[in-house]
């Protein structure tokens, strides 16, 4: 695990080449386990969440099927894990950011406390998405393997999405800034493994994030496989907000 934060990276993401097709290929080692998620054990992992409520965001074209046994094992070591629970992310629909901003809400009176954002791709967009439109509730913004920084089209999924949203890559809807850096703590997550996102997409630069931590992982494998998860969970654990944080003040 390697982290990077201060200052902006020497290579730009709007220059970045997308991951070769090998590594593309390699996802499928991933893709199975990410299959059977729901079926899978909860991981064992050295972490402590501390009883923090995490929502989690799933990627382009799943639902939280695909995020159940990382939300288990988030469970189990501590954290208190919760499905986005919109059905599939197919991208920027309308109502879609207003519903999660309710989930927020619910969330959050809940437990008590503000929420941890954590957005596995596509989702980790939204999740920097609702960091700069609520962060009165977010205690913290995770984002996992998501081509946030940069050119739009660093990653092997843009073309899909452009078939099945009304708009573009190019062109999301008014009002959503997921480049900009949220007001609350903020983390991106990638991995150099990545067949999906150019890892420089992924990172972004300095000024984009708080922090920047790189993990040995295929895009699938944030979720799909026990070591992905288990580098997930300890990686969050690690990287826990400060207990002021916590504190709702709206």
């Amino acid at each position: 695990m390697t982290d990077r934060g201060g200052c902006d990276v020497a290579d730009n993401a709007g220059e970045a080449p997308l991951p070769p097709l090998w590594r593309l290929l390699s996802e499928a080692g991933a893709a199975i386990p990410l299959g059977l998620s729901p079926w899978q054990s909860p991981v064992d992992c050295k972490a402590d969440g501390k009883g923090w409520p995490v929502l989690v965001l799933p990627g382009f074209t799943t639902d939280d099927l695909s995020t159940a046994l990382l939300r288990r094992s988030l469970d189990r070591a501590g954290f208190h894990a919760y499905g986005w629970e919109q059905g599939f992310n197919l991208g920027f629909r309308v109502g879609l950011v207003e519903a999660l901003e309710r989930r927020i809400a619910s969330i959050s009176e809940r437990e008590g406390r503000k929420v941890i954002l954590l957005g596995w791709s596509l989702g980790g967009i939204l999740a920097r998405a609702l960091g700069n439109r609520t962060p009165e509730k977010i205690a913290q913004v995770v984002s996992l393997g998501s081509p946030f920084s940069g050119d739009r089209h660093r990653n092997r999924a843009w073309r899909l999405y452009n078939l099945m949203n009304d708009h573009s890559v190019d062109d999301v809807p008014e009002g959503l800034d997921f480049q900009t850096k949220p007001p609350v703590p903020t983390i991106a997550v990638w991995s150099a493994s990545d067949g999906i996102v150019a890892p420089a997409a992924a990172r972004g630069l300095g000024s984009e994030s708080d922090l920047q931590i790189e993990l040995d992982v295929t895009h699938f494998g944030y979720g799909g496989t026990a070591d992905g998860v288990r580098q997930v969970v300890e990686m969050l654990a690690a990287n826990l907000p400060a207990d002021e944080t916590a504190r709702i003040t709206g």
